[in-house]
């Protein structure tokens, strides 16, 4: 696929020290495609691995998860562990740093082997200021402000917007993220969208109340006139950096500018309640070109790239 050069320019701007916002070493993330069968878990006494059970090539395979601070011995003791459960793996959602530490290990240490590396946009994670979402400062984001202003001019003194920890959320708030959910949905054609039907089992999970406070969620839910009418849900992954899963808003709502008021409200909050955290990961857009439009209208500080490829015996060799 090509890119544009808005994307490129973006890329152009990803610092080595940013590389564990990645949306994929998410706790909560990993937790939910754990539960739900779609990553398998195998351990060794040093390493726990893990299968992406997914349909495309980029989403089929093996989730690196080391690290650049890594000794390469280390990832070379990986690999060794890697090859006895699969003699030819393929590794996908590799950060751009994972990518060139897992190259120079099999460049110094596994001769007989290659690794050749394609990239799908679609994967890659929109990483945004936590000040600049808050303040929607500027000609950038002039239109996120037109649209605040219409929802303020509707539902003047009639919203609130209100952040929890998920462990403080009622029964009540469960009940008001399942009927924000249910009314979404039923304007969604989800019953063969392999994306959609994960989510919907995230969210079932989510309101059923049994999610463990370690995994560090948070929702955000706003009101109008008492009425729960949009949600957010995310959670921590680094200090500097909080992921949002979930976006969801009703439909008439929506049209009148509740989603950006949704992510500006939260954005403060962020700032408010958890000082040391710059960055706000709004994960993939899965090459949906509406949700990539989407994306990129919060002018994103940069992308996270992602990377697949399969490590395979060179001809010689085989």
């Amino acid at each position: 696929m090509m890119l544009n050069s808005f994307l490129n320019r973006l890329f152009s701007g990803l610092k080595t020290r940013l590389m564990n916002f990645s949306c994929d070493v998410n706790k909560a993330n990993l937790f939910f495609l754990e539960d739900q069968g779609k990553i398998r878990v195998y351990k060794s006494d040093e390493f726990t691995f893990r299968y992406y059970v997914g349909k495309a090539e980029n989403r089929l395979g093996w989730l690196f998860q080391l690290l650049p601070r890594e000794s390469i011995q280390t990832v070379k003791m990986y690999l060794e562990k890697l090859l006895d459960l699969d003699s030819s793996p393929n590794f996908i959602l590799l950060t751009e740093e994972q990518k060139f530490l897992l190259e120079d290990c099999v460049n110094n240490y596994f001769p007989k082997y290659k690794i050749d590396f394609q990239t799908d946009v679609g994967d890659w994670d929109y990483i945004y200021s936590v000040e600049k979402m808050a303040a929607l400062l500027g000609k950038d984001f002039q239109k996120k402000r037109n649209h605040i202003s219409r929802f303020m001019r509707i539902y003047e003194g009639e919203w609130r917007f209100e952040l929890y920890d998920y462990a403080e959320l009622s029964a009540e708030k469960l009940d008001h993220i399942k009927h924000i959910y249910s009314a979404w949905l039923e304007n969604q054609d989800y019953e063969e969208n392999e994306f959609l039907i994960s989510e919907k089992k995230s969210i079932e999970k989510i309101a059923a109340g049994t999610i463990n406070d370690d995994l560090q969620l948070m929702v955000g839910i706003l009101y109008i006139n008492n009425m729960p009418s949009a949600f957010l849900l995310a959670s921590v992954t680094e200090d500097e950096c909080i992921n949002v899963h979930f976006e969801k808003c009703l439909e008439i709502v929506a049209q009148n500018g509740g989603l950006a008021v949704l992510n500006q409200q939260f954005a403060q909050q962020i700032m408010s309640n958890y000082p040391k955290c710059k960055y706000i990961n709004r994960e993939e857009d899965l090459n949906i070109p509406g949700l990539r439009k989407s994306k990129l209208s919060y002018k994103p500080e940069f992308l996270i790239k992602k990377y697949y490829g399969k490590l395979e015996l060179k001809t010689d060799f085989e």
